[in-house]
């Protein structure tokens, strides 16, 4: 079930990525935008993304990888619902920005319960294979948007990420074991 889980982050992650870009037109006529702005929904989720992943490690060191996945899932959560629900323009940015915060450790942090978990001799498949679930998701994200725009409009593809988010923060609380790291800190004086 824990490799379930931290699978489920990584086709989460894929799909977080660009679920949402077959609803550029959508977003663009409702909201009166530029093509370039539009795609600043994009720009600033993976800017966010890359900045999470770097202070990722060490938090999860410091405080432990299942509060910080939990935490982060959270955060997620919390950008998915204000875009959901988003009246204005700047509400999808900053859900996209919280989004993509958000993701960063889970995605990062997964493959950390993978490696403390699991033996070395399996490491390498079981990375390989998150890899491939990432790369799917990745790829038929915009096929499901499609879709999920076409019925359910714009708004139905960041309900789709709440769902999913939902789901993996379900699979986390009860799979992700809890870890008790502190590592400490050395200071240069």
């Amino acid at each position: 079930m824990l490799f379930i889980a931290v699978a489920f982050i990584e086709f989460l992650t894929g799909m977080e990525i660009d679920i949402f870009i077959p609803s550029y037109p959508e977003l663009q006529q409702q909201f009166g935008l530029s093509p370039a702005k539009v795609q600043l929904c994009l720009s600033l989720n993976f800017i966010t993304y890359c900045i999470g992943s770097l202070y990722a490690g060490p938090l999860g060191d410091r405080y432990g990888l299942r509060k910080v996945i939990l935490s982060s899932l959270v955060i997620f959560i919390i950008g998915s619902v204000a875009c959901c629900f988003a009246a204005d323009f700047s509400y999808i940015l900053l859900g996209r920005i919280f989004q993509g915060f958000g993701m960063a450790a889970p995605a990062c942090l997964g493959y950390v319960v993978v490696a403390e978990r699991y033996p070395i001799e399996k490491q390498a498949a079981m990375f390989g294979t998150l890899n491939g679930f990432t790369n799917i998701a990745v790829a038929i994200a915009p096929v499901i948007g499609s879709y999920v725009a076409l019925y359910a409009g714009w708004r139905g593809n960041f309900a789709t990420l709440l769902l999913l988010a939902l789901i993996a923060m379900g699979f986390c609380l009860f799979v992700i074991p809890n870890d008790s790291r502190k590592i400490k800190t050395f200071r240069c004086h």
